[in-house]
């Protein structure tokens, strides 16, 4: 079992292939969270606060790229505004404190690149956008407008207090821009129609997917991804069998 970033796993499988050693890998992820016109507003913002600041948005199912269609989304950004302006940074010992800090200066060096990136290439923030200065690895609560797939958070999860935002303008459009990265362990949807939710689940090329809701984690069920998110699960029956294996006995010719 190996649980780590894409690089570390395909390493890892390439030393184990010479004795054919059995792998469950669960590496990077990049989750899209799709907010589609019928969504009801409260629980969109509930069930993003929980998909991106759970560890202040150092874990591998975060919510990376928020998709949003073009008719809710300045409606989408004033609450996101309303509730990143709430949110307060700082030793987590501290009364009223959500936020801590990121893990490392490493971590820190990243957040501040992809939003140095992002503003480059068109990105606006609206909010917050830099590091807090003193001692320890604190960053703002960030909202960035304007994300294009030509931006580095495209390429790779950000892993601290940064939602990146832009629009679409219909589901295949959605479904296109969730797919299109390598990675495939987690998604996110908000809608009220039940139809869509059952075409667009199909579609998302992602092992976990969240329906209105953004705390996803459960220890009964299975947990993992596609593509180069890795293989195996862990979690629920299924993660059973990755330490098991199957023997089929064929017996004939007894009396």
């Amino acid at each position: 079992m190996c649980v780590g970033s894409c690089a570390v796993g395909k390493c890892l499988y390439e030393k184990c292939s010479g004795s054919v050693k059995r792998l469950t890998l669960e590496l990077g992820g990049n989750a899209p969270f799709i907010v589609f016109p019928s969504a009801d507003i409260d629980l969109t913002m509930r069930a993003l606060n929980a998909a991106k600041f759970h560890n202040n948005g150092q874990t591998c199912i975060g919510a990376n790229r928020v998709l949003v269609h073009s008719s809710r989304l300045q409606e989408v950004l004033e609450r996101c505004e309303r509730l990143l302006e709430g949110k307060k940074v700082g030793n987590g010992m501290e009364d009223g404190v959500e936020l801590g800090p990121l893990i490392n200066q490493s971590g820190v060096d990243k957040v501040t690149r992809h939003v140095t990136d992002a503003v480059s290439k068109g990105g606006k923030v609206l909010i917050g956008g830099k590091r807090i200065p003193g001692r320890g690895y604190f960053y703002e609560p960030t909202l960035i407008t304007g994300l294009s797939q030509e931006m580095e958070v495209w390429r790779e999860e950000t892993f601290g207090p940064v939602i990146f935002v832009r629009s679409f303008e219909t589901e295949e459009e959605a479904i296109q821009l969730a797919n299109n990265v390598k990675e495939g362990l987690a998604a996110y949807i908000i809608s009220s129609e039940y139809q869509q939710i059952f075409r667009v689940t199909s579609q998302l090329q992602f092992g976990i997917i969240g329906v209105n809701e953004g705390a996803i984690r459960s220890v009964v069920a299975p947990f993992g991804g596609v593509k180069e998110s890795g293989f195996g699960r862990e979690g629920g029956l299924q993660g059973l069998d990755e330490y098991l294996q199957y023997k089929f006995v064929c017996t004939g010719g007894l009396n």
